[in-house]
Order: structure tokens, then C-alpha cells, then sequence
């Protein structure tokens, strides 16, 4: 598995800005989809982005994390 090393941290709000300020409000629900991150991630200037989505399981929480590779769009 190739290791990552996070350089910058871009937060939820500076995306929602870019989103918007591209004018490219289908980036908003991109349903882990790597060539929609893959775009995402050009629009922020991110070599990889990591997403995820937490779910319930009775009591317990499951929470499912990926990460892509911006230039090639694939998922690691």
C-alpha cells in the first residue's frame, strides 16, 4: 500500500467555497465516486483526497474511509 504523507489539511468549508465559487455544485455529492473526487481535488490544488461516511450498526458505528489518487482518478 503507498504511503501517503499530508502536507495541507483543506477543510470541509474551503471546499464548500471552491465548490461554489467554481460554479460546479455537482461536486457537492460526489457518492465516492473517484473520478468526481479526482475533480474535486484539482479544484482545491490536492494531490489525494480522503473521503468516508459513518453508518449505524444496532449500536455500534462503522465508519468506511477511502482515498484517491487525484492525478490518475483511482481509488487507492
Amino acid at each position: 500500500m503507498p504511503r501517503i504523507t499530508i502536507t495541507k489539511v483543506i477543510t470541509a468549508a474551503q471546499v464548500a467555497q471552491a465548490i461554489a465559487k467554481a460554479k460546479k455544485s455537482q461536486l457537492k455529492a460526489c457518492d465516492r465516486e473517484a473520478a468526481c473526487l479526482a475533480d474535486l481535488g484539482k479544484l482545491v490544488g490536492a494531490t489525494h483526497v480522503i473521503d468516508g461516511e459513518v453508518g449505524g450498526l444496532g449500536e455500534s458505528k462503522v465508519v468506511y474511509l477511502g482515498a484517491t489518487d487525484v492525478a490518475s482518478a483511482k481509488e487507492l
